[in-house]
């Protein structure tokens, strides 16, 4: 799978309802508003294709974490967050290399560390992230909280539980060098 980065415009209209029906199925939580943020310079989109295919995408935010706690903790550090890959695609390096990608971005515009967040039960992602260089932070707990959805047209509020992790990037001798 090759990882892209849309250019302004940020995605062609035409890709919209492909990338609208793979991340409602992955995620079903405000991905519209993001791209209309993605405009403003507020979060980037990262996706992973196969050919035509959308096999992942996430979303990297420049103006530090959405969480109170996490952003006052980190001001400065972008955060990755609804990353997803299709699941009969995962185990193949595909979330690796989107995080990857969203890293070098984060060097080029001069960041010195990315975080993102974790589902305290999604062991399997925890462990891929760990490997990748990022660290427990200091927020051991928090809740995400999000607006999303339901079958029936109407909305509903999700609190997961999760940890916060950090890893630093792009300085000489940072275990996350770019």
């Amino acid at each position: 799978a090759e990882v892209g980065r849309p250019q302004a415009p940020p995605l062609p209209l035409a890709d919209l309802p492909a990338l609208r029906r793979y991340v409602k199925g992955a995620w079903g939580k405000g991905f519209d508003e993001d791209l209309a943020e993605q405009d403003l310079g507020l979060h980037t989109c990262f996706i992973a294709a196969d050919g035509e295919q959308i096999v992942g995408s996430g979303f990297i935010r420049w103006m530090g974490p959405r969480d109170d706690v996490a952003r006052r903790l980190y001001p400065r550090s972008p955060e990755i967050y609804r990353l997803a890959v299709q699941e009969n695609l995962q185990s193949r390096g595909i979330g690796t290399q989107l995080i990857l990608a969203m890293e070098s971005e984060a060097v080029t515009q001069g960041f010195e560390s990315v975080s993102l967040g974790v589902g305290w039960e999604n062991l399997r992602a925890y462990a891929l992230y760990k490997r990748l260089g990022f660290e427990d932070s200091e927020l051991q707990e928090y809740y995400d909280e999000y607006v999303y959805p339901t079958p029936n047209g109407e909305t509903a509020t999700a609190r997961d539980r999760c940890r916060y992790l950090v890893k630093p990037i792009g300085r000489p001798g940072s275990d996350g060098e770019v």
